[in-house]
């Protein structure tokens, strides 16, 4: 057994400094078994309710005054002060008016009103309590209440200049607030106006869009049905109030190789060869036509007919020996989009107008296909 008195381990500096009463940082830095703390600690209850509420208030304002890093012993002091319970109604209002300002600072918003609303009770003539609740409210954007709670304060202190600045403040705000609030009803108005003016320019072309989502009789009746979908995305028909041409979102698919093609703004005055000479010159041939078949001259354009949504929308379950099957109907390429979409038998579906691209090279595959329709 080694003689002399057994070592101990050395503490950290850190450690040694937030053991020393000097050198705490806040209440949480006592430790169970300081004696020495808890000497002090009786002391501070050592004294009548308001004796006690007064120095954890005269402690809270030195930890607030020294800074963030103590605000939370700052507030620990102010709410021992008030666990005091004395009979001081003016130090009690004092006491949730200066944790207030602590809430304040670290922008506890909701604290700072439920502290101000204790404090004016205790003191309706508490003008500090009345500023930073109308500061919390500001910052809430609660103008109105903001507003209020200035009045109030200035009923007090018509000469208060942070109140008087505040004021200011809120009056700003307001004028902010309101000009946001006009910005966002012409967008709107914008927006509702831009859209009416789609609704009427494709409805007058007898174009009847529908919808694999909420379809009703009264939409079919009114032969439009445009969508959330259709109007939101980014693949939505548009309108050029300047020509006052539509362009529609389409969809080329090949159903040969399973993909598909989204032409996101096709003019209604464009022919179906105007693009697909385009997509399918022999500058852009697709990757995925190892056989050189869809060459212009050899594509064929189909659309087909939807008495299952037209069923739908007249509020009836499809039936196909009553309603009919679905047909295939070819289109001329040489066709310009408006005259196809604007046919008695072609259906926007959820704004989008959908057309099967073929190859007459490949006439086993399209046979097949267009058999399938029959």
């Amino acid at each position: 057994m080694p003689a002399g008195p057994e070592r101990r381990p050395i503490a950290s500096m850190d450690e040694v400094l937030k053991s020393t009463p000097l050198f705490m940082q806040s209440l949480g830095d006592i430790g169970q078994d300081n004696d020495t703390i808890d000497a002090l600690q009786a002391l501070l209850y050592d004294g009548t309710p308001e004796e006690t509420a007064l120095n954890f208030k005269e402690q809270g304002n030195e930890a607030f005054q020294a800074g963030k890093k103590t605000y939370k012993s700052a507030i620990e002091y102010y709410s021992k002060g008030i666990a005091a319970k004395c009979s001081d109604a003016e130090l009690n209002s004092v006491l949730y008016a200066n944790r207030a300002a602590v809430n304040l600072e670290l922008q506890n918003y909701r604290k700072v009103l439920n502290d101000c609303g204790e404090a004016i009770k205790y003191n309706p003539k508490n003008v500090k309590a009345f500023y930073r609740s109308t500061k919390a409210l500001l910052s809430l954007d609660r103008i109105v209440e903001a507003k209020d709670a200035c009045r109030m304060g200035l009923e007090l202190d018509a000469k208060n200049a942070p109140l008087l600045d505040l004021k200011k403040k809120i009056e700003a705000r307001q004028d902010a607030i309101e000009k946001l609030k006009q910005a966002a009803l012409e967008r709107e108005r914008l927006m509702i106006a831009k859209e009416t003016a789609l609704k009427n320019a494709i409805m007058s072309r007898g174009v009847i869009n529908l919808s694999t989502l909420e379809t009703t009789k009264a939409d079919y009746e009114n032969t439009l049905k445009l969508t959330h979908k259709a109007f939101i995305s980014s693949n939505a028909p548009t309108l050029d109030e300047t020509t006052n041409q539509v362009s529609y979102p389409v969809m080329f698919l090949y159903p040969e190789h399973t993909l598909s093609d989204l032409i996101s703004s096709f003019n209604e005055t464009n022919t179906f060869m105007d693009h697909l000479c385009e997509m399918f010159s022999p500058e852009n041939r697709p990757p995925w036509d190892v056989q050189g078949n869809y060459i212009p001259e050899k594509l064929e354009v189909y659309f087909e007919t939807r008495p299952d949504l037209d069923a739908a929308a007249k509020g009836v379950i499809y039936k196909e020996s009553v309603h009919g099957k679905r047909k295939l109907m070819k289109v001329d390429p040489d066709s310009a989009l408006e005259d196809v979409v604007g046919s008695g038998d072609f259906r926007l579906v959820d704004g989008v107008a959908n057309f099967f691209v073929l190859s007459g090279a490949s006439a086993a595959f399209a046979k097949q296909f267009r058999r399938s329709y029959r």
